[in-house]
């Protein structure tokens, strides 16, 4: 068997790391309550070391034996996934949604639960998960962020922000922040909106986000909903990552002179057979295309979530493009 050989490598790998660390170095050490913390070496000789908790007192150091299954490198792969609530969802986008409603219900126990479950389950409201998976391990939602987009007014509203309390020290929530400004961005998006508690007014601060606000108050007004007790805030994303074109389209590609690359996430005007009037836009996707015989260049759709008996092929005249929707690059 090659188990056995493969088996004792890793075993020596292991050895290399764990001889190797040293002071000043960063790593994970289970903690006595099962949760794998960020730990920084303090001080080590050759059989043992010193960790600190990162973000904790002191009277939490520890020796720990070089050889303990309480230490592991932290090279953890994180991503980030944004996530709408719509008919087609994948299981896995269906229980990423899940987790961050509950890491929002944890972590922002002022808010009433339904409440959180109404916007995170809501078709105008997206999220922004943040994933973390070890080598081969499932992901897991560990933080995110619920927004909604005004595309056509340019910002976008922070509805909840939260990370799992254990991972905060990392600077998950700036990453998240960061990753939503560099994404929206690329979607014209000029200017974010919260409304922050006294308990998160500073991490937003740290974000780039001030009561001063950049924008009259009357462009928010009628679109964001207003919280007692909360502080209105906003931020002016850097102009170098807001696009000049229409962007989101699918497939990182772009929309001009209203001729649409396939992938692209459009609208269509849903037909009556009969009548051949347009009564809804349906939201769809762009399969194919070609030129009809009409000289017209005609496009193959399929609606998400719908069968496929329904795809047909259509005129740009009953396209546009889906404002509401945007794909995480």
């Amino acid at each position: 068997s090659d188990n056995g050989p493969k088996k004792k490598k890793m075993e020596i790998v292991r050895s290399l790391w764990r001889q190797k660390v040293a002071v000043g170095d960063k790593l994970e050490t289970l903690d006595s309550e099962g949760l794998w913390l960020p730990t920084e070496i303090l001080d080590a000789d050759r059989s043992k070391i010193k960790v600190h908790y990162i973000g904790y007192g002191s009277k939490h150091d520890e020796w720990v034996s070089r050889d303990s299954e309480r230490l592991r490198m932290d090279d953890a792969q994180i991503s980030f996934q944004i996530i709408r609530k719509e008919k087609g969802l994948e299981f896995w986008q269906v229980e990423a949604l899940a987790a961050v409603e509950t890491i929002f219900r944890w972590q922002l126990p002022e808010m009433p639960p339904e409440y959180i479950s109404k916007l995170v389950y809501d078709n105008g409201h997206r999220t922004m998960c943040l994933m973390k998976a070890r080598n081969d391990e499932k992901k897991k939602v560990i933080g995110g962020i619920c927004y909604r987009p005004f595309f056509k007014l340019r910002f976008a509203e922070i509805v909840f922000c939260a990370v799992v309390g254990h991972e905060q020290v990392r600077g998950c929530g700036s990453q998240l922040m960061n990753h939503l400004k560099e994404h929206l961005g690329k979607d014209g998006v000029t200017h974010f909106v919260t409304y922050a508690d006294d308990g998160a007014v500073g991490f937003f601060k740290k974000q780039g986000f001030s009561a001063e606000l950049n924008q009259p108050k009357k462009t928010y007004n009628g679109h964001i909903k207003e919280y007692k007790g909360g502080q209105l805030m906003d931020c002016k994303l850097d102009p170098t990552g807001v696009a000049s074109l229409y962007h989101g389209l699918g497939d990182g590609q772009n929309v001009q002179d209203g001729v649409y690359p396939k992938g692209a996430r459009v609208e269509v005007q849903f037909l009556d057979k009969k009548s051949e009037t347009g009564h809804r836009w349906c939201a769809a996707k762009i399969v194919n295309s070609k030129v009809g015989k009409d000289g017209k260049i005609h496009y193959f759709i399929h609606y998400p979530g719908w069968n496929k008996k329904w795809d047909c092929w259509t005129v740009p005249e009953h396209i546009r493009p889906d404002l509401n929707y945007r794909v995480d690059p």
